[in-house]
């Protein structure tokens, strides 16, 4: 047969929603085998795919959907490869800080720096001031430790945010009546050698990009002063606390 005339021939026939092009010569539909869900090749009826290891009820789950679920539950304890298990405890890293006001030489930067001897300190007899640390993407938070100088908060909340402009307070992480300071009143002052005076906020299970350390009221006289800050928690949001 010519290309013109096998041309004419040709026609559309729609298969299982599909529109595929045949050329007269199928006598009928009951000779299209049927096709197998799975992988296109025919299959007798109430038959999976040889690759599908053979015979299935067809009241029972397909292969597929016993894949499915079989994945692990997101909320279990139980830690799994591939993440969203519980929780881990993790020193978080901050990329970035910045506060309400600094003096100098004693800039925000100084109190996510790891050394216990630079400190950021805020200017004096002004209610509130806050400290903000960007740890860069969002992390789930769940303890947070200030390592406050003699000028330090007596009331401060711990606060998380998504964008660095909305904030919600995190539970249990109100603090209120605080007199706890790393170091005596002097000037200039004796920086600690340790965390064992610090103020430390734990099970807070919060998660955000940003966390703020708001001070509300003062101990002293002057303004608010941290020689460290550091968080614990988890990089993993997904994941179980």
């Amino acid at each position: 047969m010519g290309l013109a005339a096998r041309a004419v021939g040709l026609g559309t026939l729609t298969l299982c929603g599909c529109t595929a092009l045949f050329d007269g010569n199928l006598a009928s539909d009951t000779e299209v085998p049927p096709l197998s869900p799975y992988d296109g090749e025919a299959v007798e009826p109430g038959h999976a795919s040889a690759e599908l290891d053979g015979p299935f009820d067809a009241g029972s789950e397909s292969p597929l959907e016993e894949a499915e679920h079989a994945q692990p539950d997101a909320t279990s304890d139980a830690p799994f490869e591939g993440g969203r298990g519980t929780c881990a405890s993790n020193l978080l890293t901050p990329v970035m800080a910045t506060a309400s006001s600094a003096t100098a030489p004693n800039v925000a930067g100084y109190a996510i720096d790891g050394l216990l001897t630079t400190r950021w300190e805020s200017v004096d007899g002004v209610d509130p001031q806050w400290l903000i640390v960007d740890f860069g993407a969002l992390a789930f938070v769940d303890e947070v430790d200030v390592l406050w100088e003699a000028a330090c908060a007596s009331d401060y909340t711990l606060d998380v945010s998504m964008d660095g402009m909305t904030w919600m307070t995190i539970p249990n992480g109100t603090v209120t009546g605080n007199t706890q300071a790393a170091n005596m009143p002097g000037d200039p002052p004796t920086p600690p050698t340790d965390w064992s005076a610090a103020v430390v906020s734990k099970n807070l299970h919060a998660v955000g990009r940003y966390l703020r350390v708001d001070g509300t009221t003062r101990c002293t006289v002057y303004g608010y002063s941290i020689w460290e800050m550091r968080a614990y928690g988890d990089d993993d949001i997904a994941c179980t606390p």
